[in-house]
């Protein structure tokens, strides 16, 4: 299962904290600034990330869940303040670290293929839309729920049709 947490709540932190004390499942931090940055700065993360996930995925070893994550390691970034650094419109920080994640999923299910995923997990509502947007994605089929604000479906309308997802609001 590929994980990307976007959410940054204190939920999150801990449930993926819980998740994370099981040996079968590895975090791979990203680094959020250059992210952020943008560019040639945000290719570099993408694909340093990426690379870890396909050597991980390839090895004798593979884990059971790959947690891509950005705010859930080191200092808490206050994105209105580094939109404001960098005269970005407000939220332009948090879209292009969503967007960075779902670059990061998109192309590590390129590089090893469906057949090696079994599905998708992701935490925040923006980190799903961007998830979704790098699949190119039309829809997801909602077949079910685990509790409120967290649904279960399916991919529609990408190379990636049926694949299983499930998708957490930060604060559940």
């Amino acid at each position: 299962v590929l994980i990307a947490a976007g959410s940054a709540t204190p939920v999150t932190k801990k449930q993926m904290g819980i998740l994370c004390e099981d040996a079968r499942h590895v975090r791979i931090s990203v680094e959020p600034l250059p992210l952020i940055e943008g560019g040639d700065e945000a290719l570099d993360e993408v694909y340093r990330a990426v690379h870890k996930a396909v050597e991980l995925l390839k090895s004798g070893e593979q884990p059971r869940a790959i947690l891509f994550e950005t705010a859930l390691h080191g200092e808490l970034l206050n994105l209105d303040e580094e939109d404001a650094k960098r005269h970005y419109a407000g939220g332009m920080s948090a879209d292009r670290i969503n967007a960075g994640l779902g670059m990061i999923i998109a192309q590590v299910l390129e590089i090893v293929g469906r057949e090696r995923i079994a599905g998708l997990y992701t935490t925040g509502g923006d980190t799903m839309v961007n998830v979704c947007y790098q699949l190119g994605v039309e829809c997801i089929e909602v077949m079910d729920y685990v509790i409120p604000q967290t649904d279960v479906g399916r991919l529609v309308g990408s190379p990636y049709d049926g694949l299983p997802v499930v998708g957490k609001g930060g604060l559940t």
